[in-house]
């Protein structure tokens, strides 16, 4: 590609220092989503970066994309590429420069062979039914302490299937489009709201862990087990190579499944999520899980967008779901309904999570509920609402919808 390249209005990206101060120094690049119009969403690292370097504010540099092509020519051969695209620089043998899409592990443009594996069930134990009131705003933890410090020894869970390495990094990309910009915004603001929305779409995200004999592998760290989760497989191939550690078995996980799997069956102090990049400690004594009810599945579901795998799920055995209703002395704990917008109809809003109610209404109350009871109580006028507060809308069903699906049982 010539080195003339010029993309019209291509708008500015985010750069570390090390990434721009010489041709051939930037390693990776991922587009991350963007609420700014000008910003393309791209971001450059550079191969010498580490965790201090790309977490000090003063190392990332606001440029021009045309500033970056004109220092690395070939970055403008995927601009087009959407949002969740992650890619790595390498240098040949033979001195040329390749970008290699990370989800694929291939030269950008050459089609991936079809994996074989079989793919891997990690269950998720049963959670608890549980009644939740909002937890007071200092009792929320802000930190965002990196885990990548210290020595580290490897220590396995027990052993588990191996997942589909295809299928899995389809699913960690599509995810961390939701999952990147919310952990952004707690590091920009770290109060308890955003962190509990950030938890939220920690739950429904599919992350990528370092694993043995198909189980998420651990590092021990300060007298306790830290599992670290990765939104990129470049990430979690850097950490591995911070560590001195070989690049072996990974595994894609639900982030609900995950902190389940950490915290009860192996009895670990903290998850960490992107470790070099973020740092983000999500530790088992965290005050916004506790016993506060969730269902990663479910969020999971809304966040793909799929509106008839969610309805499948709505009326499959055991569903589940969390409600709003108002605390009130001597009085049961009844849903609370809400106004469907613009049409004023009544709406009966289910929560992927009490933290998802506390999005939509802080000072709300939470409980978990099985999908039996609200089809066996849900008027037949009413509309069904999942996620309501969610950032990036929510799922609605419509009466004729429900009715078509069977969805009442009354």
């Amino acid at each position: 590609m010539s080195e003339s390249t010029h993309i019209e209005n291509a708008g500015s990206c985010i750069a570390t220092a090390q990434a721009i101060s010489a041709p051939g120094r930037i390693r990776w690049m991922m587009r991350t989503p963007s609420a700014v119009s000008s910003d393309s969403g791209w971001r450059f690292y550079a191969d010498e970066d580490d965790e201090e370097n790309v977490a000090h504010t003063t190392n990332m540099r606001v440029v021009d994309f045309n500033q970056v092509v004109d220092l690395e020519p070939i970055v403008a051969s995927v601009y087009d590429q959407p949002v969740g695209s992650d890619f790595e620089l390498v240098t040949g043998e033979d001195g040329q420069r390749r970008i290699i899409d990370t989800t694929t592990g291939r030269p950008v443009g050459e089609p991936a062979e079809a994996a074989v594996a079989p793919e891997a069930t990690v269950p998720a134990a049963e959670p608890a039914a549980a009644v939740s009131q909002a937890p007071e705003a200092g009792q929320a933890s802000s930190g965002t302490d990196s885990a990548a410090q210290g020595g580290w020894n490897a220590q396995a869970a027990p052993a588990a299937p191996a997942n589909d390495p295809a299928a899995d990094d389809a699913a960690v990309t599509a995810s961390a489009a939701w999952l990147r910009p919310a952990v952004q915004a707690v590091m920009a603001d770290p109060s308890p709201a955003q962190r509990g929305s950030m938890l939220s779409e920690f739950f429904g995200a599919t992350v990528l862990v370092p694993a043995r004999g198909g189980a998420p592998l651990g590092f021990a760290h300060q007298g306790g087990l830290v599992i670290p989760a990765h939104t990129s497989r470049a990430g979690l191939v850097a950490w591995q190579a911070r560590l001195g550690q070989p690049e072996g078995e990974t595994l894609a996980i639900n982030g609900d499944e995950l902190l389940r799997n950490a915290f009860e069956a192996q009895d670990a102090s903290a998850v960490v999520l992107d470790p070099i990049e973020a740092g983000m400690e999500i530790r088992a004594d965290d005050p916004q899980l506790g016993s506060l009810a969730r269902n990663g599945k479910l969020k999971s579901l809304v966040r793909s967008g799929d509106r008839q795998a969610v309805l499948n799920y709505l009326v499959s055995d055991g569903a589940y779901g969390v409600y709003l209703y108002r605390a009130q002395p001597g009085q049961q704990a009844f849903p609370l309904l809400v106004t469907r917008q613009g049409g004023g109809e009544r709406e009966f809003a289910l929560f992927s999570s009490a933290l998802e109610v506390f999005r939509y209404q802080g000072d709300g109350s939470a409980a978990q509920v099985g999908l039996d009871w609200v089809r066996a109580n849900l008027a037949e006028d009413m509309y069904l609402c999942v996620d309501p507060g969610a950032a990036g809308g929510f799922t609605e069903f419509s009466p004729a919808e429900l009715a078509a699906a069977g969805f009442r049982t009354a």
